[in-house]
């Protein structure tokens, strides 16, 4: 309903004009005042939308009146009447947002049609507010969706463009930039599987509404739920300095933080779910392109973990993902996945099949007499094929070629001799793309050129020394180290020489001149330049820091 209201100090005027606009217009409120004080009254009272003002009136005039209006209900159309027909006043009135200036000896029907035209107006804004309101609606849903799935293509399949990926967290406003790196960290009810799918879902919101509130951190924090019923955060410092180094220490701040918090929110959803939660994440930050491999590593380690009854958080090490011992009370053995890496670059097929053999029957005393494959051993051996197709880079190549998700659903296989070629046809397939990519040759060529680099630091290590070790070209060297490792060989030198660098401040009271020159630095100045670039300290710093050199 709209509220209309005249204006007029003299009586006569008003009382007549009055019984004309509420008759004709009874589906609106209407109102008069015989002077401008009473009309502020009112629109202290009322929200205004029409107001017919008399322009030349005693004390407040039409035009103070309309000044005060436009602060208080910019919205209010404001319609002038005076018995003067002065150019001055027109101009005035309307410069100041008036909508229409009516003599008085017009009429009343001139103002009737002034009101009809105005409500029509004001009829014509509200829709347009409410289409505006709508759309902003609509895009605030569309960006949540559009973000949610976003971070859910994270988890689910391989980033093949990068660049196109960034543009669309832009659209999305997803808090997190990455263009650098991010700390992954995955919740889970315990033995949530035979719960209801709506009970599932209802548990998972309410796991991850406790998250977010009992995890205060000055961070940027993501979060989506995968299929099985997994919370997936992305965390994020909420600086990011210039060094590398700086950015590292503040991630690791963060990540500690939050690690506090989750005994808080395991304890807060047993009380309110009855149910405990288990939490695994990686310990060091990924990369946008390591997310997809990563998160199925820490996602089949995260289901091993529940399967063996272990509650407690696990931290992942990238160059180490654990290996969890299911049976009771059994000795924890060795983990294969280097033993299996050796024999795929020697190109041994029959061993690294065999290794595999003994991931999925471990703890069995002959092969023959294995009627079954544990769901914990099914997984282990998920986990050792994720990182060997990690390791060689061969995730699209696998991808065209198997349902890599198979890897996670142990009961899709109909027994143990199904499982058991699965793995071995896998594995068939990582042997025939890394001989056609001649990666095995490769492979001991970066191993030996990587053995001699930690062995000869002090040395030179210039790319003509490093060619004639392998017996391949400086150029071509250069690219298949960069395309192997992910980073050039001076960049790796300077990374074993700054870790070794670390070691002894952290471990000896040494010179750091001499440090400089064991590690195979120029001088001790540039030592310093490069440690504290890398590190955001100094090398004594480092030392005091590290409590070295006592």
């Amino acid at each position: 309903m709209y509220h209309i209201v005249l204006v007029d100090d003299e009586k006569i005027a008003i009382d007549g004009l009055y019984e004309v606009v509420a008759e004709e217009f009874r589906e609106c409120e209407v109102y008069k005042a015989g002077n401008g004080s009473e009309a502020l009254e009112l629109f202290a009272q009322k929200r205004i939308d029409i107001a017919v003002i008399d322009i030349n009136m005693p004390g407040i005039s039409g035009l103070e009146l309309q000044a005060v209006v436009q602060k208080k209900w910019n919205r209010c159309k404001c319609i002038f009447l005076t018995g003067y027909d002065r150019a001055d006043y027109v101009r005035q009135a309307m410069r100041n947002g008036g909508t229409d200036y009516i003599l008085k000896l017009e009429g009343d029907d001139v103002v009737v049609d002034a009101i009809r035209r105005n409500l029509k107006l004001l009829e014509e804004e509200e829709k347009k507010r409410l289409e505006n309101a709508q759309m902003r609606q609509r895009l605030t849903e569309n960006r949540q969706q559009l973000r949610q799935y976003l971070l859910h293509r994270l988890i689910t399949e391989p980033v093949r463009d990068a660049a196109e990926f960034l543009n669309q967290c832009g659209s999305a406003e997803i808090g997190i930039d990455f263009h650098k790196p991010v700390w992954m960290l995955a919740g889970k009810l315990a033995n949530d599987s035979a719960d209801s799918q709506p009970d599932r879902r209802r548990n998972m919101e309410t796991l991850e509404m406790i998250f977010r509130e009992m995890v205060d951190v000055p961070c940027h924090m993501e979060s989506v739920q995968d299929k099985d019923s997994i919370l997936v955060c992305f965390f994020q410092a909420a600086k990011q300095a210039e060094y590398s180094g700086l950015n590292r220490m503040r991630m690791r701040e963060m990540q500690s933080q939050v690690l506090e918090y989750l005994e808080l929110v395991q304890d807060r959803c047993y009380a309110e779910l009855e149910k405990n939660v288990l939490f695994t994440a990686w310990e060091d930050e990924t990369g946008l392109l390591q997310i997809y491999p990563e998160y199925q590593m820490l996602k089949m380690s995260f289901f091993q973990k529940s399967f063996s009854g272990q509650e407690d958080t696990v931290l992942l090490k990238k160059d180490a993902a654990p290996y969890i011992t299911y049976e009771a009370g059994a000795k924890q053995e060795k983990d294969l996945f280097p033993m299996i890496c050796d024999y795929v670059r020697s190109g041994m097929k029959k061993d690294a099949h065999l290794a595999l053999l003994h991931i999925l029957y471990r703890g069995r005393s002959n092969l023959e007499d294995s009627a079954y494959i544990s769901q914990s051993a099914f997984y282990e051996c998920a986990l050792t094929m994720h990182r060997l197709i990690d390791q060689y880079g061969l995730w699209e190549e696998m991808n065209k070629n198997y349902t890599m998700s198979r890897l996670l659903e142990f009961h899709d296989f109909a027994g143990a001799f199904e499982v058991e070629y699965y793995f071995a046809d896998l594995l068939h397939k990582i042997f025939q793309l890394l001989e056609a990519q001649g990666s095995v040759k490769s492979d001991k060529v970066i191993a030996k050129i990587n053995s001699y680099i930690h062995s000869h630091l002090k040395e030179d290590l210039s790319m003509n020394v490093l060619s004639e070790l392998a017996h391949f070209n400086p150029s071509y060297l250069s690219r298949l180290y960069k395309k192997k490792m992910g980073i050039s060989i001076s960049d790796y030198i300077a990374q074993v020489r700054l870790k070794k660098a670390c070691a002894l401040l952290a471990e000896t009271d040494k010179k750091v001149s001499d440090i400089a020159a064991e590690t195979g630095f120029a001088s001790a100045g540039y030592f310093s330049s490069s440690f504290g670039k890398e590190y955001g300290v100094t090398p004594l710093e480092y030392r005091l820091r590290e409590g070295g050199g006592n």
